[in-house]
């Protein structure tokens, strides 16, 4: 942009803001919002900036999360109805000590949903969940405080959370499926095996035997109806 050039494009916008603030139409500090966008020299890192932020913002609250999820202890990692760790627990917990650089120092808790539900008393089911949620909380630290320190003050937190894992029943039996659903398109022993023509033939063959004049074979099928061309010696080409 030329000198010229600028000058008319200031003069233009000064007069539009003249005319504007003379009718009333333009509040004070147009000519000043008019410098400012004038003379901006950021541009455009500063709207960079901030669709940048916008885009990763939802990924942060992604990874936040699966920290948790990784973290947390679940109702599994007790005995049912117990504050007692069973061996999934306390296998969870040196995972989560062993971390590198540093263990996390928050220990999340799902709060004990297998307390039994009272329907005629749900007050005490409120009860009985805030009081096994501590005595866990407090199983943890005992726990954590008896393994290797790291230099890490550990705090548990208990959260609602659902259960991130899946039932494996499903997935396992659809592995053990695979193998059922598919078969080999050679079947008999070697020297009889079914071959499909390209004619639409069915031609049956002998591994190893070179077809005599007139397509006969000397030890295996008779190349049936079809006109099918055999894949291996023996088929009627």
């Amino acid at each position: 942009m030329t000198g010229k050039t600028r000058k008319a494009r200031a003069a233009v916008f000064a007069l539009a803001a003249g005319v504007m603030g003379a009718v009333g139409c333009a509040g004070p500090g147009l000519q000043e919002r008019f410098q400012h966008v004038n003379n901006n020299n950021s541009w455009p890192e500063r709207n960079s900036f901030l669709a940048r932020q916008a885009v990763l913002h939802p990924f942060e609250v992604q990874q936040n999360n699966a920290a948790v999820v990784n973290d947390v202890l679940l109702n599994a990692h007790f005995e049912n109805g117990s504050e007692k760790l069973n061996g999934v627990g306390r296998s969870k917990l040196d995972q989560l000590t062993r971390k590198m650089p540093a263990p996390n120092p928050v220990v999340w808790l799902q709060t004990a949903n297998d307390v039994v539900y009272d329907d005629k008393a749900p007050e005490k089911t409120m009860i009985a969940r805030s009081d096994l949620d501590q005595k866990r909380a407090s199983a943890v630290l005992a726990y954590l405080n008896a393994r290797p320190s790291r230099g890490v003050t550990y705090s548990v937190q208990a959260i609602d959370i659902d259960d991130p894992s899946i039932n494996s029943t499903g997935p396992a039996s659809a592995l053990r499926g695979l193998q059922t659903q598919f078969s080999s398109g050679i079947s008999g022993a070697v020297g009889g095996g079914n071959v499909l023509g390209s004619g639409g033939g069915q031609a049956t063959n002998t591994i190893g035997v070179a077809p005599t004049a007139g397509g006969q074979q000397p030890a295996g099928g008779t190349p049936q109806a079809g006109g099918g061309t055999g894949a291996g010696p023996g088929g009627q080409r």
